[in-house]
């Protein structure tokens, strides 16, 4: 009886523990610096760009943040963690841009930046599923069909403005499109972005309720 009260002294002792540790990590991080990037947007002829897309992407290529330019082209993307971002940005009328932030030193400010204009340029944005990767791009006038990369090599052509991949879950993959015209001309490819589907849940989860235990069995 003694040995078995002190074994669930241990047991409790050890569990105080691994929670007390838990908490001193998620203090730790949650008082870390965060930084912040802002500017503004141009187009070609120097007027605000306003109502473009930015999507902001960590160094693992993880997409952390989506905003919107506003209506006098300024942006400000908050709270991100010390690390090396990427910026994909898209305006109206074929203006696209990617932009390397380094923000292990302080906030990022007064970026001003025009970015390109190319209207054949396809602008591409992918959605993440269980096992599947859906690309989705805008439809280029006079393109006959359109070439989707995956990690710089072509897994396939569409005449449609959609395209689905099936991938194994858990990994991220970049993603590109180049349209197609008719004489065989291309595109230049647009920009590059990630997509990681995830894992598909467990079927048939059963499981056997006994006194000190349960025990789960996956089909």
């Amino acid at each position: 009886m003694e040995l078995l009260l002190r074994f669930k002294g241990y047991f409790i002792f050890f569990k105080l523990f691994r929670y007390l540790i838990f908490i001193f990590f998620v203090a730790l991080s949650s008082g870390q610096n965060t930084f912040s990037i802002s500017g503004k947007l141009l187009d070609k002829d120097g007027e605000d760009m306003r109502d473009a897309k930015l999507n902001l992407y960590k160094s693992n290529k993880y997409l952390v943040k989506q905003e919107e330019s506003g209506r006098n082209g300024k942006f400000k993307l908050s709270k991100l963690k010390p690390d090396k971002y990427t910026i994909n940005i898209y305006g109206k009328n074929g203006y696209s841009q990617t932009k390397e932030i380094d923000l292990t030193g302080g906030d990022v400010k007064n970026l001003e930046i025009t970015p390109k204009q190319d209207r054949k340029q396809p602008q591409i944005e992918v959605e993440t599923f269980t096992g599947e990767v859906k690309i989705k791009w805008t439809p280029i006038v006079d393109a006959q069909e359109y070439i989707v990369f995956r990690d710089n090599e072509e897994i396939g052509r569409s005449s449609e403005n959609i395209y689905s991949d099936s991938i194994v879950g858990g990994k991220s993959y970049s993603y590109s499109v180049s349209a197609l015209f008719i004489g065989g001309s291309k595109s230049s490819r647009s920009l590059t972005e990630y997509g990681k589907s995830s894992f598909e849940f467990p079927k048939n989860i059963s499981t056997t309720v006994k006194k000190k235990y349960n025990q789960l069995e996956l089909g």
